[in-house]
C-alpha cells in the first residue's frame, strides 16, 4: 500500500487521501509509511491526531477534513454516528483500506447484509465522497467471490 500511496501522491493523481487500517497497527503503519516513503501521515486516534512522534495535533471542525491526508481507524469509520462526517469530508481522492475482510457481506451469498465498513463505503460512493479505492487482501487470502464483486462494483 506505501508503494501505491508514494505513487499516487508523487504523480499528482492524489492530493487527499485516508488510509482505513485495524486500530491495532495505526501507529505501526504511520511509523512505516514515515520511514520507508518518507509520508507524514497524521493519526486519527480517539478523537485526537498524533503525529509520527506521537505528539497531539491541533485541529477544528470536521476531524475527517482537518487534514488533506490522514490514517484513521477501519472501526472509527464504519461506525454510523461518523458517516455523516466521514461523507461530509469528501471528495477524496483515494481511499485505501488495509483489510478487504472488514469490507464485505454478511453470510455467503451476495444478498447478505453488508458490514458496517462496507455500508459506509457504498455511501461514500453514493455520495460520491470518493474517488478512488484500493483495498488490500487479507493474509492468508479468506476472500470469497462475492466479496471481491463487492469491492470492485464501487
Amino acid at each position: 500500500m506505501g508503494f501505491i500511496l508514494r505513487g499516487l501522491i508523487d504523480s499528482g493523481m492524489a492530493e487527499r487521501v485516508l488510509l482505513l487500517v485495524h486500530q491495532s497497527v495505526m501507529t505501526k503503519w504511520q511509523r512505516e509509511l514515515m520511514e520507508r516513503f518518507s509520508l507524514t501521515l497524521p493519526r486519527f486516534d480517539r478523537n485526537t491526531f498524533h503525529d509520527a512522534d506521537d505528539l497531539e495535533l491541533e485541529w477544528s471542525g470536521n476531524p475527517w477534513s482537518a487534514f488533506p491526508m490522514l490514517l484513521a481507524s477501519s472501526d472509527v469509520a464504519r461506525r454510523r454516528d461518523r458517516r455523516k462526517e466521514l461523507l461530509a469530508a469528501g471528495p477524496w481522492d483515494v481511499v485505501l483500506v488495509d483489510n478487504a475482510e472488514e469490507a464485505r457481506r454478511t453470510g455467503s451469498k451476495s444478498s447478505g447484509a453488508p458490514t458496517k465498513l462496507l455500508a459506509t463505503l457504498q455511501a461514500m460512493k453514493a455520495s460520491q465522497s470518493c474517488k478512488a479505492l484500493y483495498v488490500a487482501p487479507p493474509a492468508p487470502p479468506q476472500m470469497k467471490l462475492t466479496d471481491a464483486a463487492d469491492i470492485t462494483a464501487f
